[in-house]
């Protein structure tokens, strides 16, 4: 199965949120309620996210929790799974919903929660532009790094209460979009038995992969 290319800082938010996610934890209403506009929302985001990686004298285990503890709020989950599955999504039971979810958020899981404990630490985020209309929104960035520099979009909408992050956009190519493309394709051969059976292979598959090497270059 076809896996989405992502910069190490974007894994690590991604990481973070899924992790949080997976562990039940509760968003109290202060940190529910919104504080601020989508880039400021995303800035302190990012700013909390890179401090906690930066610090000094943490185990990887109290590192994951401030990481978690930065972004937990920021991604809505449900909403990304939604947009991966697309119009199909409406005839799916609540319980293959829940299921997708599960299973999606543990792909990604897998897929990059290394990188936490890799994070070379050579890395800066630049915010640039805010654009909203009505209840969207998009927060451009740019990640920096010591060989190049990676634009990062972030897509938000509004549920009434807060932002929430619902697609990232690196190098011009949406998360969201590079999976619906990737499980349209294995929907219309092997149905959502067949989608299922490969993410859990995938999985499983990942499992049993080594841990990756910390990388320096970012």
């Amino acid at each position: 199965m076809k896996t989405v290319r992502l910069h190490t800082i974007v894994f690590l938010i991604l990481c973070a949120f899924i992790l949080s996610h997976a562990a039940g934890y509760a968003i109290g209403p202060a940190m529910a309620a919104a504080s601020g506009s989508p880039k400021v929302l995303i800035k302190t985001m990012i700013d909390s996210v890179l401090a906690a990686l930066n610090e000094k004298g943490l185990d990887k285990h109290a590192k994951r929790a401030k990481v978690r503890e930065a972004v937990r709020q920021r991604f809505d989950f449900t909403e990304m799974s939604k947009r991966v599955i697309g119009p199909k999504w409406r005839e799916l039971s609540d319980a293959d919903k829940a299921l997708f979810t599960d299973l999606f958020m543990q792909l990604l899981e897998e897929s990059y929660s290394n990188k936490i404990d890799t994070y070379a630490g050579d890395e800066s985020v630049v915010i640039g532009n805010e654009t909203v209309q009505d209840n969207l929104a998009k927060v451009d960035t740019t990640i920096k790094s010591k060989n190049n520099d990676i634009p990062v979009n972030y897509k938000l909408y509004n549920n009434g209460k807060d932002w929430m992050v619902y697609d990232v956009i690196i190098e011009e190519v949406s998360l969201i979009s590079t999976y619906r493309n990737t499980y349209a394709q294995i929907l219309q051969k092997d149905g959502f038995k067949g989608l299922i059976s490969q993410m859990k292979h995938k999985i499983e598959e990942l499992q049993l992969s080594p841990p990756a090497a910390t990388n320096n270059k970012g």
